[in-house]
């Protein structure tokens, strides 16, 4: 091979063919894509049973529509116990780092103390807690 040549790897080769491909097929797939910022209509069915169906109920009325996270999830975690949750991320994490700066905690201690500051600090990033769903709490106002 010469200084002029230009050698591609097979795998670089098909990494740019397929982001070409994503490149120029992106604009027809625009309205196919999922958007998780804006609002999706409900889909309910017809308020009047259909005539071979008599022994079905009509679908209930949907209530008002609930605001969403980012991941389509509903949001149950309301202001104040985000701020709640951030406070209680930032003390978690700034234990753990503190027991590494100053080894008054062990190595395993503090990284378990960083890892599961995560858990505040997402769900109050989010506005969504697994666990309030399960229990059926809400404290969006």
């Amino acid at each position: 091979m010469t200084t002029t040549e230009f050698a591609m790897s097979r795998s670089t080769l098909a990494a740019i063919t397929a982001l070409a491909t994503l490149a120029v097929a992106a604009p027809a797939l625009a309205d196919d894509h999922v958007d998780f910022g804006r609002a999706r209509p409900l889909r309910t069915a017809a308020a009047d049973p259909l005539p071979g169906d008599a022994g079905l109920a009509p679908m209930p009325e949907p209530g008002p529509a609930r605001e969403t996270t980012i991941f389509g999830l509903p949001k149950n975690v309301g202001t104040v116990d985000r701020v709640v949750r951030t406070v209680i991320g930032l003390g978690l994490a700034g234990t753990g780092v503190y027991g590494l700066a100053t080894g008054d905690l062990s190595d395993t201690t503090s990284g378990v103390l960083m890892g599961v500051s995560a858990v505040p600090f997402a769900t109050a990033a989010t506005g969504y807690c697994p666990l309030y769903q399960v229990l059926g709490i809400d404290t969006q106002f």
